[in-house]
């Protein structure tokens, strides 16, 4: 990990907002009438949308320029970025509560800056009272107030077509990127830099791609091996049947085994539904990955349905586990954020034997000084064939599918880019960004990503991950998966699935009411795009 700079050098160099800036840009969204649904909840949201960064830094920035030369200024305008989980912290001091300072995208933002003269680069931060980033998004692009470029998932943005928010990127990607240079990947065609099954499975149904999947991120079941110890569990579980024994070991020792299913649910699925689903559903997206579209039409002809044996075992075998999930795993799952659970804090503080988690918890599990436990790492077991707990008469033994993918941080140019007539800058800000020398320093500080570019290196720790993940399109190649339905029947469905976990519903009620969802579904999107 990189090594903290004294605080006297971090205080030496502060973002000074533009208070001006902030009260124009209020203004302007207070000024139009704004009645789209996300706006319910997004008042904060606009009051605080171009909430600009005073943001302390390291003293590396300073110097940042020195390495480069100035060229004759082709490009005049200022853009804005949310960058999420890239945008610096508050400080460059290390602490319990900021175990990763990182501050490199301002670092390189002054870089680009030196290259390009009149060009402004400001960093927006999503407010703190605004806890839903897809409503402060709406908000904001619905009041023409959003940063020229910001984080969006590809499941965002190929749910928007028709909306005109979002930028089509296939012109710029075919195009060179003269911060790569000549000879290697993305140089004479900017695409070529980014792993191409994962990039490839960023294309909406129109055939466009509209976010940049700057990095890769996986999941694995993290687990303290003191627990473990302590409990008398030698080693990790290689299949979903000893998985139930280990946590049952866990629960008898008096240790809180897991923090309940996760992705992993949808990884079960897929182990269940493979078999039945490979030879009447054919993926019609590029490199083999399933659509929306294929979800939409395998619903609506019938094929895939709750009535189905395999997913009928699915929730059978999930229910089966939850007796063994921290006993408090439902809190806030129904809205009630006030009361959730922070299992990270509960993992970090030795508390907690399993945590299902990304790879970003590589990163913050080594460099917080709570952490002084041993630990390791394993993914999701495959579930076997037979009748036993933990078992299923549809599982094939396989490998389950990888999650993630190109799905951690990806930036999308906004439509307002295009209204202020600073796409230019926007395109080639970012293939500067996503160039490998930019992309390895803002990438690698945090450790919690892996690299979309190809000649990035990463963490050692971290690199049988990438291998792996690379090798498929991650989540893409699932049929069953929450990209391929719409943000409201996902949320609705995830509502169900936990009435149904908890108890409160039986399985034939779930089924149905999540059937009655898939139908309407299907029904509205094959109508609104035609499909067939």
């Amino acid at each position: 990990m990189r090594g903290t700079l004294p605080a006297s050098a971090v205080e030496k160099e502060i973002v000074n907002v533009d208070s001006e800036k902030v009260q124009d840009t209020i203004k302007a969204a207070t000024d139009k009438k704004i009645s789209r649904g996300a706006v319910i909840k997004g008042t904060a949201g606009v009051a605080g949308a171009a909430a600009l960064a005073r943001v302390q830094v390291g003293a590396d920035r300073l110097y940042a320029a020195a390495e480069y030369t100035r060229p004759e200024a082709e490009m005049s305008g200022n853009i804005s970025i949310w960058a999420q989980g890239y945008n610096p912290t508050q400080s460059m001091v290390k602490t319990a509560n900021n175990p990763i300072p990182h501050h490199n995208l301002q670092v390189v933002i002054d870089e680009y800056q030196a290259l390009h003269p009149k060009v402004q680069v400001t960093i927006v931060y999503q407010p703190a009272s605004v806890a839903d980033s897809r409503v402060w998004i709406d908000t904001m692009l619905t009041g023409d107030i959003a940063p020229e470029i910001v984080w969006a998932g590809s499941w965002w943005t190929n749910n928007d077509l028709g909306k005109g928010w979002w930028t089509n990127l296939d012109p710029f990607l075919a195009s060179p990127n003269p911060y790569i240079a000549a000879g290697h990947p993305g140089h004479n065609r900017w695409i070529e830099e980014f792993y191409p099954a994962l990039t490839e499975a960023k294309r909406a149904s129109d055939g466009h791609i509209y976010v940049i999947p700057y990095d890769l991120v996986t999941t694995f079941f993290f687990y303290n091996k003191n627990l473990f110890d302590k409990a008398g569990i030698t080693a990790a579980p290689k299949t979903w049947a000893d998985f139930l024994l280990v946590l049952q070991k866990l629960q008898k020792a008096g240790i809180d085994p897991y923090n309940g299913m996760q992705w992993s649910r949808t990884q079960m699925a897929n182990m269940l539904l493979r078999g039945a689903i490979a030879n009447k559903v054919r993926p019609t997206g590029p490199v083999g990955a399933y659509l929306s579209k294929d979800m939409a039409l395998a619903i609506k002809r019938g094929v895939f349905s709750t009535s189905m044996p395999e997913w009928q075992d699915w929730y059978r075998l999930m229910k089966e586990s939850v007796p063994y999930w921290s006993k408090d795993w439902a809190l806030g799952v129904f809205g009630n954020t006030g009361a959730s659970v922070d299992y990270g804090l509960r993992w970090n503080r030795g508390k907690l034997a399993v945590f299902e988690d990304g790879s970003w918890r590589f990163g913050q599990t080594r460099a917080n000084p709570l952490v002084n436990f041993k630990w390791d790492t394993f993914f999701m077991p495959p579930i076997t064939k037979g009748s036993g707990p933990g078992q299923s008469p549809y599982a094939d033994g396989k490998i389950a599918p990888a999650i993630g993918g190109a799905t951690a941080i990806q930036f999308a140019i906004t439509n307002t880019a295009v209204k202020h007539k600073t796409l230019p800058i926007a395109v080639d800000f970012l293939k500067f960004i996503s160039a490998p020398k930019q992309a390895g320093r803002i990438i690698g500080e945090a450790g919690l990503f892996l690299p979309n570019e190809k000649e990035v290196d990463v963490n050692s720790g971290l690199r049988g991950s990438l291998k792996a993940v690379t090798a498929g399109i991650g989540e893409a190649s699932m049929f069953y998966y929450g990209d391929k339905f719409t943000t409201e029947t996902s949320a609705k469905e995830g509502t169900a699935t936990n009435l149904f976990l908890i108890g409160k519903a039986d399985l034939a009620s779930t089924a149905k009411t999540i059937q009655d969802l898939w139908t309407k579904m299907a029904n509205e999107e094959i109508a609104k795009f035609g499909w067939k």
